[in-house]
């Protein structure tokens, strides 16, 4: 993920919106806004999956982010075992919560500067043309597709046995 110091005032206000409207979304316990990320956790999901919603210089993005090895590894031997496409996946699920903004770039799958191992997707709209009232209710929304995708694969679930 690129680190950036400053983001368009536009794309500031946009991430405060979406992190009140995370907060206040029933699919997630939690939300935060730190700089030019918002990160969110989703209900019933293990504690080190995060959820994010990021702005740099290249775009706008949809995360899944954990440091957690083990729970990365899941993800992907589900995906190689059940021969699904995430990136279709993705795609369905935020269809579904109303997304009307384009279609999402491919995932990366990586790890980051910060030793995570992530999932991410660029989306159609960029920093400067992002806007908080008009893209907000559909980010927070389309974030929890992004988690409908995740919740059946690997050890997502919280309640799975071990």
């Amino acid at each position: 993920m690129t680190m950036t110091t400053t983001i368009p005032a536009n794309a500031s206000a946009f991430l405060d919106e979406l992190a009140t409207r995370l907060k206040a979304h029933d699919r997630f316990d939690s939300a935060e806004r730190k700089g030019h990320l918002v990160t969110a956790h989703a209900t019933g999901t293990p504690e080190e999956a995060q959820f994010c919603v990021e702005v740099d210089d290249a775009g706008v993005w949809f995360t899944w982010a954990t440091e957690n090895r083990y729970l990365s590894q899941s993800i992907e031997a589900s995906l190689m075992f059940s021969g699904d496409d995430l990136d279709d996946m993705v795609d369905e699920e935020i269809v579904d919560t109303g997304w009307n903004l384009g279609k999402l770039v491919p995932n990366t799958h990586c790890r980051d500067e910060d030793m995570r191992f992530v999932f991410r997707w660029k989306t159609p709209i960029g920093p400067k043309a992002i806007d908080a009232k008009d893209h907000a209710p559909h980010f927070a929304n389309a974030l929890a597709g992004v988690v409908e995708a995740f919740v059946e694969l690997g050890d997502m679930s919280e309640d799975e046995d071990d």
